[in-house]
């Protein structure tokens, strides 16, 4: 399941599931509870555990769930928020099949929660809308001040699953949140990253040609990427498996050339040239790996590339299938006009970032000049400086942001938590990385994956898709490996073989 949906969406696709799958919500509320069970069970209690519910049929999810956990002689309670002449339907049914002896009245007494080891949080759907009454911002409260595991029912309670609005400390703060038809939007951006923890599809029988029709994005799930994948045939050599030039670097910043160069080789490419200031050569060529060939470009006195190589590399670069371009070239207006120009020069694909991009973004107008097909790779800051919106709006609604200039011909990756890969009006989700990555290089790392991968016969929006996967996986291969506090740039590029074979092997 990897279809991303909004309240409204989610209602639509479900109603349309009742209606042409001659399936019944009451079908649909017990696959879900036995799925909340399923993962509470995985976590192997010994203690007890707390099912605190609502009035709706995410409550109803929760009674499912508490039944099915009594059954299999789980220490269970069941914290129910109201009273039983609140329910109807199908959440009354699920309510009426409880054992009585496992039922607390929330209204009278919380202790349960600060007895518990694991709480699932099901007190308001994908329906919720702000703002909560005083007694159930109490009960998430006490939620939020446990020690307990929280796993909550498709959103966190308290959280818009459109928009991610919240009202501050209003949110149970999930371990994990398990997801049912579809990923809810507001999960993914805006606060909802704050409070979802690690986000679980869980397939409820709705069938793939209608979670389809309603979504508004799609998840890079494994098999997704696997799909991706560029394909060697059998008789092949190192240039027809993809050539990419990478045009980086500074005499101030002459780390991110090579980290951009390594992990395009490490991605899969088989040959790959750097072009940096004449000024830095010698001391890159001395610290990269010897695989890569490196080359020296005229340059100014305080060592950025001259404007006047515009022309040459565009020349140079008819020889290959990728150029990257812009990790710690320096925001100086003479490399500015060196991009400039040579975007309107160059045919071949372009992985544009960093400074690239601010080159880019000091014309606004630049676009239509760019004659190649161009991914760009901002953070919201500098997708604020290509578009003029402002950061608080673009973190706001991601979703909304990174289609404000992508096109067939531009394909935007706008880096985050939940990394937003846009082209063509489709957007894709990246649920791979941790926040270990935030640390200086990595985004260096993704533009030589992505070249990487489009050198190697994948569109700019496939590229980006499954570079991000890869690059997101490596990272949370390092950080199980050495923690997300020790994790840096380099380590990613030496876990990237270890992101291939985790997916591949599925």
């Amino acid at each position: 399941m990897n279809c991303v949906a909004d309240t409204e969406k989610t209602l639509a696709l479900e109603q349309e599931a009742i209606d042409k799958q001659n399936v019944t919500i009451k079908e649909l509320m017990d696959k879900a509870g036995k799925a909340l069970a399923g993962e509470v069970l995985k976590q192997c209690p010994e203690g007890l555990v707390v099912v605190i519910c609502g009035k709706g049929n995410n409550g109803g999810d929760g009674f499912v769930a508490a039944r099915c956990l009594h059954e299999r002689k789980v220490s269970v309670k069941v914290l129910f928020l109201y009273e039983a002449t609140d329910l109807s339907g199908d959440a009354l049914d699920a309510y009426e099949t409880l054992p009585k002896n496992v039922l607390v009245s929330a209204k009278n007494d919380l202790s349960a929660i600060a007895e518990a080891e694991i709480i699932v949080d099901a007190i308001f759907g994908f329906s919720f809308k702000p703002p909560l009454r005083e007694y159930e911002a109490n009960v998430i409260d006490e939620i939020n001040k446990s020690r307990s595991q929280v796993i909550s029912a498709d959103v966190p309670s308290g959280l818009d699953a459109t928009t991610g609005e919240a009202e501050e400390n209003k949110v149970v703060k999930a371990n994990r949140t398990i997801c049912f038809s579809c990923y809810k939007k507001g999960l993914l951006t805006n606060k909802g990253p704050l409070y979802g923890g690690q986000l679980i599809a869980t397939d409820i029988g709705i069938e793939p040609k209608i979670s389809d029709k309603y979504k508004i994005a799609e998840v890079v799930d494994n098999e997704t990427a696997l799909s991706l994948m560029p394909k060697r045939p059998s008789l092949i050599h190192k240039k027809s498996v993809g050539r990419v030039l990478v045009i980086s670097g500074s005499k101030e910043y002459t780390g991110a050339p090579i980290l951009t160069s390594e992990a395009a080789y490490r991605a899969g490419t088989g040959y790959v040239t750097l072009l940096v200031p004449d000024k830095i050569k010698d001391l890159v060529q001395a610290k990269i790996t010897p695989e890569v060939i490196v080359r020296g470009l005229a340059s100014d006195n305080d060592g950025y590339i001259s404007n006047e190589e515009a022309a040459n590399v565009a020349e140079i670069s008819k020889d290959y299938d990728c150029i990257a371009i812009g990790p710690g070239l320096g925001t100086v207006e003479e490399t500015f006009k060196f991009v400039r120009a040579l975007l309107e020069k160059t045919d071949t694909p372009v992985v544009a970032d960093a400074d690239a991009l601010n080159a880019i973004a000091v014309k606004k107008d630049f676009f239509v000049k760019i004659k190649t097909n161009i991914e760009l790779t901002p953070h919201a800051a500098e997708l604020s400086r290509l578009t003029g919106i402002s950061v608080d709006e673009i973190e706001r609604d991601r979703f909304k942001a990174v289609s404000k200039i992508a096109s067939s011909k531009i394909t935007i990756l706008l880096k985050g938590r939940y990394t937003l890969t846009a082209s063509n009006e489709k957007i894709r989700v990246n649920l791979t990385s941790n926040q270990g990555m935030a640390t200086a290089g990595t985004g260096d790392v993704l533009t030589g994956i992505i070249a990487s991968l489009i050198s190697q016969g994948l569109s700019p929006e496939n590229g980006a898709a499954l570079g991000a996967y890869l690059h997101g996986l490596a990272g949370d291969i390092c950080a199980a490996e050495l923690s997300q506090y020790a994790l840096i740039a380099t380590d990613i590029i030496d876990c990237i073989p270890y992101a291939f074979k985790t997916m591949l092997s599925g």
